[in-house]
């Protein structure tokens, strides 16, 4: 009995101060995210029915807190994020939305906001999702997956995060019907 309940401390206290291992790398990129970011990146999208077929395209990508995002694509393309107005520009269809009334469009907006924000956590609790965090070359690599299979939205999410300055280097999201899209920050 005494082998058993000192197994379960001892475990216990292993689950502890990795939660608290994880809690601290989640404050140290929250403290650490920059307010603005201005950088090239990279884009690549598959698509579900031929996932080896990528596109891949660049642009210029604006932040700044507390929500405005832009992504200025070479080819004409345009996504922006500004409080609660997402548009989004491709090729001769213009779409706009109201965050306040498009539950989705709501959803990704704070998973691209707070992901630069450095909001991880937040991000956890709001989406409902489960949380893995390691360390790989310098860099904090955060995965979110959904609990719950939906028809819109991210089955999985995954930040990478420069351990030294906090600054969002790439992330990489998987819908819930296969399609990913990947970006890389210059």
């Amino acid at each position: 009995m005494k082998r058993i309940l000192s197994t379960v401390i001892a475990a216990t206290f292993s689950l502890a101060l990795f939660a608290q291992d994880n809690t601290a790398i989640l404050n140290k990129i929250k403290e650490k995210a920059p307010s603005t970011i201005s950088s090239g990146f990279t884009e690549t999208r598959s698509s579900v029915s031929a996932p080896k077929d990528c596109k891949t395209l660049t642009g210029k990508l604006e932040f700044k807190t507390p929500e405005f995002l832009s992504m200025e694509y070479d080819n004409g393309e345009l996504f922006k994020i500004d409080g609660n107005r997402m548009n989004i520009l491709r090729g001769e269809k213009s779409l706009s939305f109201d965050l306040a009334k498009n539950k989705p469009m709501k959803n990704l907006s704070h998973l691209l906001i707070y992901a630069f924000r450095g909001m991880v956590q937040e991000l956890v609790d709001e989406q409902d999702t489960t949380l893995l965090i390691s360390s790989d070359n310098g860099e904090y690599v955060i995965t979110l997956a959904a609990k719950v299979q939906a028809v819109k939205g991210y089955s999985i999410a995954t930040f990478r995060y420069d351990s030294a300055t906090g600054r969002i280097k790439s992330m990489y999201l998987v819908e819930f019907n296969g399609k990913s899209t990947g970006y890389e920050l210059k």
